[in-house]
């Protein structure tokens, strides 16, 4: 959705994702992406909505229904009062603090707006939040991070190396949070329904399925 008016053409990016998909589907080969990052977000999300629920103060339960209309698939992560809530699990608090709003300041949607938008579509909600919520990272990452940092001082002797008794504790504090509060440890921010940009996700699906079925191997 980078150029994202009406009668504007889609970006190269989304052809190059279409591309990939003609490819899968056709070949039956799909790429593995996984990420220490994307695992937290995966592992750490009751984490999170636990985190909401006390800063709100409201009862929030995971939605696992996926909804669908004849343009667009998508799985809300809370749905409540006609409102949608949208989760995601920073891996530390640095990123934490990078984190942007679904709205940028010349008024554009950035790609979480978008999927926020799309949710509004799918649920009839009239208004949207992007919580970012801060939470430990699970121990085997943390683990894994503490590994890396062995093979990178080419140590085995935890209790002896110093570098890795300063390194390591920095690690272990890095992924801890306990001790913020948690008023700190949550960013959240509300999006409003939007028919136009509704009626622009529409067009755009149509230009993908037509860019897809032309797409010659």
């Amino acid at each position: 959705m980078t150029n994202d008016r009406i009668g504007k053409a889609m970006g190269d990016t989304a052809k190059s994702y279409l591309e990939e998909m003609y490819i899968q589907k056709k070949f039956g080969r799909y790429k593995t992406i996984r990420t220490d990052e994307m695992t937290k977000g995966l592992e750490c999300e009751e984490d999170s909505i636990d985190l909401l629920t006390k800063h709100q103060k409201t009862l929030f339960i995971k939605n696992e229904k996926t909804l669908s209309n004849d343009f667009i698939t998508g799985t809300p992560d809370l749905f409540l009062n006609n409102e949608v809530w949208d989760i995601k699990t920073p891996w530390d608090i640095f990123t934490f603090h990078k984190n942007e709003p679904p709205i940028t300041h010349t008024k554009r949607l950035t790609n979480y707006g978008w999927q926020l938008m799309g949710y509004m579509w799918l649920t009839g909600a009239t208004k949207a939040y992007l919580a970012y919520c801060l939470v430990n990272t699970p121990r085997h990452l943390v683990e894994s991070e503490l590994s890396r940092l062995r093979y990178k001082l080419n140590t085995i002797d935890d209790d002896t190396n110093e570098a890795y008794q300063i390194e390591s504790s920095k690690i272990e504090l890095l992924h801890c949070y306990d001790d913020i509060a948690i008023e700190d440890r949550i960013r959240i921010f509300p999006i409003d329904r939007d028919e136009e940009k509704i009626t622009a996700i529409q067009h755009r699906v149509e230009e993908c399925r037509d860019y897809y079925n032309n797409i010659k191997w």
